[in-house]
């Protein structure tokens, strides 16, 4: 039985089908002639005809068989390749780039919390002073923006002449917006908060199928700080 591809196993069936249709057409034909009286149709004719159509039959079968082979053989050697990829993919994974991504998002998450932090405190902690002098005051803000200029509380500080706001966002909103810029280009910023929903499992998860991960993030922990350093000795 001669190789063929899924795809030349199928047009094979489908001549086969042709030619017994064709074979089917040639045997009615000759029997309605018979049927007519014509006398020029011999037995042998008849005969040839009938085994034509069985011999196209035979001709579908063999062709199926071929075609259900040829796909068997495409199955596999599209198993072998892709086993192939897989042994490839995961000799390959060292995790290297991943995890100087990871490292790199941590570092920049860790700065924009400390940034957002530090700009959030100073932002509501003169708000707060500007409120309670507004109080001491009267209670109405204008005296504050006539006299002084400015005015504000724990949401937003205002200086006048020309306007200008300083508003403050919690910190963790700010993440929050972070995380959703960056995930929205990449079609995962629904999922990411969803993930988010129970984000100490979704760290192990992460350091369970990438070990490599769960290492630097150790190392880090580890790393000596200016505390730890022991104290100089007096000459």
């Amino acid at each position: 039985m001669s190789t063929m591809t899924p795809a030349e196993a199928a047009a094979a069936i489908r001549t086969a089908h042709a030619d017994k249709e064709k074979a089917e057409q040639t045997a009615a034909a000759l029997e309605e002639r018979v049927l007519n009286g014509d006398q020029d149709v011999t037995a042998a004719q008849l005969a040839e005809a009938h085994q034509a159509v069985r011999f196209a039959e035979l001709r579908i079968t063999a062709a199926e068989r071929k075609h259900a082979a040829a796909q068997d053989a495409a199955r596999h050697e599209t198993a072998r390749t892709v086993a192939e990829q897989a042994v490839t993919l995961v000799k390959n994974d060292d995790a290297g780039e991943l995890a100087d991504a990871m490292r790199n998002a941590v570092a920049a998450i860790g700065r924009l919390c400390t940034i957002g932090q530090q700009r959030h405190d100073l932002i509501t902690g003169l708000g707060a002073e500007l409120t309670a002098i507004t109080d001491q005051l009267g209670g109405d803000f204008r005296i504050m923006r006539e006299r002084y200029g400015v005015a504000g509380d724990r949401e937003q500080v205002i200086v006048y002449n020309p306007r200008t706001v300083a508003r403050t966002v919690p910190p963790a909103v700010l993440l929050a917006a972070a995380v959703h810029l960056g995930a929205h280009s990449s079609g995962l910023a629904h999922a990411v908060g969803e993930a988010l929903a129970v984000p100490e499992h979704r760290v192990q998860q992460v350091f369970t199928a990438v070990p490599t991960l769960a290492e630097q993030a150790h190392d880090t922990a580890r790393q000596p700080t200016a505390e730890d350093a022991p104290a100089s000795t007096a000459a």
